[in-house]
């Protein structure tokens, strides 16, 4: 599970009495109440908005934890919002200097998130990622179109993040895998990792 989520399962309240779990990828989850068949959704606010529920009155609270580099979701009943979540992935106090010691060497940093745009540009400005090196509200089906994308203008791709394994699987989605040209980090032994940059997601 990745860190928001574990943030989400850690707040203290009793199991839902939901039935029909299902995940909707990249968005959220989904359960029906048994006595009465009701859809309750929690996930992005996007895809609640999507799903036809009002998400006016969380508006302010979005705009103000988006501003603050959070990661806001919604819990809804149908189509009324019942309330809104932010959790917050820290940047540790060395991610600056280790984006800064990429740069320096020659690399390109680039932040490839599913987080809302005003989300992913508090981050990258707080580590000092080029803001047009950020690509914002990227499901993780849309990170091969990404990597094809920088391929294609000669770039040499690596990573480092929360699930490495799974960006690897990406980056040999992306293309004809070649070791020579292609590169991904594991992150045990990477100075550039999820441990050095991110702090675990926690709610606010």
């Amino acid at each position: 599970a990745s860190p928001l989520s574990q943030a989400v399962a850690r707040l203290d309240s009793p199991p839902a009495p939901l039935a029909g779990w299902e995940e909707i990828r990249g968005s959220g989850l989904q359960a029906r109440l048994p006595d009465s068949a009701k859809v309750v959704r929690l996930g992005s606010f996007p895809w609640l908005q999507s799903a036809g529920v009002d998400v006016a009155a969380g508006d302010k609270f979005f705009e103000h934890w988006s501003q603050q580099g959070a990661t806001v979701i919604g819990l809804s009943r149908e189509q009324s919002l019942l309330g809104a979540i932010a959790l917050r992935d820290l940047p540790k106090e060395r991610a600056r200097d280790v984006v800064t010691q990429l740069q320096r060497s020659g690399k390109k940093v680039f932040l490839v998130t599913g987080d809302n745009r005003q989300t992913a540009a508090a981050i990258a400005s707080h580590v000092g990622i080029d803001p047009a090196n950020v690509f914002a509200e990227i499901r993780p089906e849309g990170k091969v179109a990404v990597i094809k994308d920088l391929q294609q203008r000669g770039e040499r791709i690596a990573f480092g993040g929360d699930r490495v394994a799974f960006q690897c699987k990406l980056l040999r989605a992306g293309s004809a895998y070649e070791p020579r040209a292609q590169s991904a980090m594991e992150v045990k032994d990477a100075d550039m990792t999820a441990g050095a940059l991110i702090e675990t997601g926690r709610p606010l």
